[in-house]
């Protein structure tokens, strides 16, 4: 057909490659390697723009734990208090730590479940314009990247244990008389 072109993939050493393809006849303008597609402006520009956008998802991450720090900071005198009372009303312990389980758990996984729609809602829209060389196959491959999202979903297991734990024994720790003069 008119204007249809054929693409040779070679795997192996470049050098060897490209001299054998001299003998056959092609000139360096036929072919190109990986280093030098890598090399391209084009490709380290989106390269490196992909790699400050994974580092503001990072920073957003670490906002989102920052954030979660300053809930239960500004929540301490009030669950004291509360815990305080409930443990006179027969609240056990462990039903009190469930539910601090429960509520950083919950606004942690829905911080992450957040992120990762909404980060695969923009990867999908911007996906049919990343590709760098449209003329050489093959496309850009859309993929979850499960590598980052399982250490993010153990980063919020860790998260909530450890800081329902610490709010568990800051209320148990709390003196209810100071807590009540604070609060008058």
């Amino acid at each position: 057909a008119a204007g249809a072109i054929a693409s040779l993939w070679i795997k192996g050493d470049t050098g060897g490659i490209t001299a054998s393809l001299a003998d056959l006849g092609f000139g360096p303008d036929d072919s190109f390697s990986a280093e030098s597609v890598l090399r391209n402006p084009a490709f380290v520009a989106v390269s490196r723009t992909f790699r400050f956008l994974e580092a503001l998802g990072s920073l957003a991450a670490l906002l989102v734990l920052v954030g979660t720090v300053l809930y239960i900071q500004s929540r301490q005198r009030p669950r004291a208090l509360s815990y305080a009372l409930a443990r006179r009303m027969g609240l056990r312990r462990k039903a009190h730590f469930a539910a601090l389980v429960i509520e950083l758990g919950c606004m942690l996984a829905l911080a992450l479940a957040t992120g990762l729609v909404l980060g695969g809602v923009a990867a999908r829209l911007v996906y049919p314009y990343v590709d760098l060389l449209p003329n050489v196959p093959p496309e850009p491959l859309l993929r979850v990247p499960f590598a980052a999202t399982v250490p993010a979903t153990v980063i919020v297991v860790l998260a909530t244990s450890v800081g329902a734990a610490r709010a568990h024994r800051t209320a148990e720790r709390a003196d209810v008389a100071e807590v009540l003069r604070a609060d008058g």
